[in-house]
């Protein structure tokens, strides 16, 4: 999971992902809000995602699929 935060950059403020600037904002608000919105959205991603890693198989098209799971074609 990413960490989102907002520090001063010179005279701005900057939204950093894992320690890297993403963006500058003339607005502390502002930031602060789009580091809200960055958290919400990655949040309802893994919940509508719960498999971090799907099985290989299910990254092919349906009918390229083999007998991996333990089926026939």
């Amino acid at each position: 999971m990413s960490k989102y935060e907002v520090r001063d950059v010179v005279c701005d403020y900057g939204v950093y992902e894992d320690d890297d600037l993403k963006l500058i904002v003339n607005s502390r608000g502002t930031a602060e809000k789009i580091v809200s919105l960055l958290e919400e959205d990655e949040r309802k991603h893994r919940e509508l995602n719960p498999i971090k890693d799907y099985p290989p198989y299910l990254d092919r098209p349906k009918h390229t699929r083999t007998r991996e799971r333990g089926g026939k074609k």
